[in-house]
């Protein structure tokens, strides 16, 4: 019996390290994705039936969000019609690049912590035309728009017939357009000139008016069944903001300054 004992007291001690072990690796953060993205905000690849965010702005800030809390990031990929529906199959923690003015029943369906970015769309056009300082200046001009977008500022001016709209099934396409001449001016995100203008040099020869179209702010916002509080995801963006970790990340989407 004493041999018995023994056995059991070995098999015991043998198994006494796994329960005192560290705690188990934390669970990963889940961000949800739009499939609508694009360069250089998320570079969505599809391959083998399998779809995924390999690249781009919003992939660098979650990942770095995720390790601030010491997690690791992965994107979900939404259609753009399940990006609305509740569907109880589906588990997303923090939602990105989004404001309340894009999200239906925004406030029951998140908790909305500080902005981490403003985006800004303005006319442009060739370095060669005239600057568009007023709405004065578009008289009688062509503006390259996306299907279906609205332009609060515009679209009183499009409906008079001041101004031409020319719409772009998506933003790309009313960009060649521009390069190509067949639009006087585009209505442009900043951001999306600066990565133009690193990627093509002939983009190079576009400007930017001072005129402001939309000015947005853009949020992370946490799901209420989030693995994460809000408290903890507005610290971590907090502290990587005043580490300027969102602005190196920007840096790489911009045209590099000539030595």
């Amino acid at each position: 019996m004493q041999s018995a004992h023994q056995s059991v007291f070995l098999v015991l001690m043998l198994l006494a390290p796994c329960s005192e072990a560290g705690p188990s690796t934390p669970a990963p953060l889940y961000f949800g994705v739009s499939e609508a993205w694009a360069m250089p905000f998320g570079e969505i690849q599809t391959s083998g039936g399998r779809t995924a965010l390999v690249g781009g702005i919003m992939k660098a800030w979650q990942e770095a969000l995720a390790a601030e809390l010491g997690r690791s990031a992965v994107p979900v990929i939404l259609s753009r019609l399940r990006e609305e529906q509740r569907d109880p199959g589906i588990h997303i923690d923090v939602r990105c690049f989004t404001t309340p003015e894009w999200v239906t029943d925004a406030k029951a369906r998140y908790d909305w912590p500080s902005p981490y970015m403003t985006i800004e769309e303005r006319l442009v056009g060739a370095s060669t035309s005239p600057t568009v300082q007023t709405l004065e200046d578009l008289h009688g001009k062509s503006v390259g728009t996306v299907l279906g977008y609205h332009y609060p500022l515009l679209d009183p001016l499009f409906a008079s017939a001041r101004i031409t709209r020319d719409d772009a099934p998506n933003e790309a396409a009313a960009v060649r357009k521009q390069l190509a001449g067949r639009v006087d001016y585009t209505v442009m995100r900043t951001i999306d000139l600066a990565y133009l203008q690193r990627i093509d040099p002939n983009a190079r020869a576009l400007r930017a008016s001072s005129l402001l179209i939309t000015r947005t702010s853009v949020y992370c916002a946490r799901s209420k069944s989030a693995t994460i509080s809000l408290e903890q995801l507005e610290r971590a963006q907090t502290r990587l903001l005043g580490r300027g970790a969102f602005e190196r990340i920007l840096a790489d989407y911009r045209v590099a300054p000539e030595k």
